[in-house]
């Protein structure tokens, strides 16, 4: 092996850096991962190098894998902020969709939101600020999905802000793909169950949205 190649401290991640096989395996990697994850907070370290590594093409899975089964809510505070930050850089920072790995880390924060503590809070934040700013159009899908989750569970005043934030990206975001999205997640809800939501909160976030797209402008959303 070539001596730059990063040192792991588990053997796991070690294997699914190096053997793209393993890593391309889904019972593998899943095992794999999960193995590393039990030996948190002394993986940290592995993890972020893992996510911060496309060392061969089944990398994304990996990185997939590790946001899935990471489950921020039930770790200790020190290993959930690291999480939090780590995930937060990869939204940030990401400029691929490949094997969902953006998309998945958005759920990471907001798919068990549960809007009781001040690292929930956190996690909500981070969606909205990558939902805005993340650099590449993955990373601001990623936290939009997200945020659909977390619209599950908030309160009134939350879900207003929210969908006022959705709102902005439908009227500005430079992605026709990501402005789209935004606005069908205030049409209909994606993985936000409308149905369930107060009939005030709906007709908010229908206002919010507009008009329908003229026809035949979502069909472009792949180009762009």
């Amino acid at each position: 092996m070539a001596s730059n190649q990063p040192k792991f401290r588990t053997r796991e991640a070690s294997r699914l850096y190096r053997n793209r096989k393993l890593a391309a395996n889904q019972e593998a990697r899943v095992d794999a991962v999960d193995e590393i994850l039990k030996k948190l907070p002394r993986s940290l370290a592995d993890i972020e190098t893992l996510l911060n590594s496309t060392p061969h093409r089944a990398s994304y899975e990996v990185h997939f894998t590790i946001f899935c089964l990471s489950s921020l809510p039930d770790r200790g505070l020190k290993v959930r902020r690291k999480l939090q930050e780590l995930t937060e850089r990869y939204l940030m920072n990401t400029d691929t969709e490949a094997a969902q790995a953006a998309w998945i880390a958005g759920d990471a924060l907001g798919w068990r939101w549960r809007n009781l503590t001040r690292e929930d809070l956190r996690e909500v934040t981070i969606l909205e600020r990558c939902a805005v700013q993340a650099r590449y159009r993955a990373g601001r899908l990623g936290a939009i999905h997200g945020l659909q989750h977390v619209l599950n569970r908030c309160d009134a005043s939350t879900a207003r802000r929210l969908l006022r934030l959705l709102s902005h990206v439908l009227r500005s975001d430079s992605s026709l793909r990501v402005r789209d999205y935004a606005h069908w997640t205030l049409d209909s809800g994606g993985c936000w169950n409308q149905e369930k939501a107060s009939l005030a909160l709906r007709t908010f976030a229908h206002k919010l949205r507009g008009g329908k797209y003229p026809p035949g402008l979502l069909a472009r959303w792949k180009r762009h």
